[in-house]
C-alpha cells in the first residue's frame, strides 16, 4: 500500500512540475511515458 501511495504522490507531483509544457512533451515526462519504457520482462524474469 505505501508503494502505491508514493507512485501517487510521484505522480502528482510530475503533473504540477509539467503543467506547462505542451502535450506532446507532456506526455514523454508522465509517469505513464516513463513506465512504458521500462521492459517489464526483464525486471520480472531478473
Amino acid at each position: 500500500m505505501g508503494m502505491m501511495l508514493s507512485l501517487g504522490v510521484l505522480w502528482l507531483v510530475t503533473e504540477i512540475i509539467h503543467r506547462s509544457k505542451n502535450k506532446a512533451d507532456k506526455s514523454q515526462l508522465s509517469v505513464i511515458g516513463v513506465l512504458r519504457k521500462i521492459d517489464t520482462a526483464s525486471v520480472l524474469f531478473s
